[in-house]
């Protein structure tokens, strides 16, 4: 029983990991592109 909790305690972290990476790009991106349209 403990063995699977600590499985699913890890996917989770990876699948949170990866889904703030992937969150962070696109912020990442998005404000790339409002200071390349800000700038003049």
């Amino acid at each position: 029983m403990k063995r699977i909790l600590i499985h699913t305690a890890l996917w989770f972290l990876i699948l949170l990991s990866a889904w703030t990476i992937r969150a962070g790009n696109a912020l990442g991106i998005l404000t790339m592109r409002l200071w390349a349209e800000i700038k003049p």
